[in-house]
């Protein structure tokens, strides 16, 4: 999975393979690429800072001209379901991929330097 950070209002950082589960959104405005993410558990969404890079590699490896309009990304910080829409993410699928994702996670971390 690509890096990235989000600062929630609260303080709180999420990144990639900080040990929970992330939902990254990705859509565009009229400044380009925007980005949130949420962590697991928690309650609100969280800008995530610079979201140009975050959304070109996500094309990239989605092999799309466009990122994903949500996707999932296990503890350890590996990228497992890409949405391409946001009418592909129902509630139910993505709790369904959530809980698989939980049972079964990948080992190993995702994160490159």
């Amino acid at each position: 999975m690509p890096g990235f950070v989000a600062r929630c209002a609260d303080g709180t950082i999420i990144a990639p393979g900080n040990g929970k589960l992330l939902q990254p959104w990705i859509g565009r405005d009229e400044h380009g690429a925007n980005a949130q993410a949420q962590a697991d558990g928690a309650d609100a969404r969280c800008p995530v800072e610079d979201p140009q890079p975050l959304a070109a590699a996500l094309a990239e490896l989605t092999g799309s001209p466009s990122p994903p309009a949500q996707v999932l990304v296990d503890a350890n910080g590996w990228l497992r379901r890409a949405f391409r829409t946001e009418g592909d993410a129902s509630p139910a699928v993505v709790a369904s991929e959530l809980t698989l994702i939980r049972e079964h996670p990948l080992g190993g971390s995702a994160l490159h330097h």
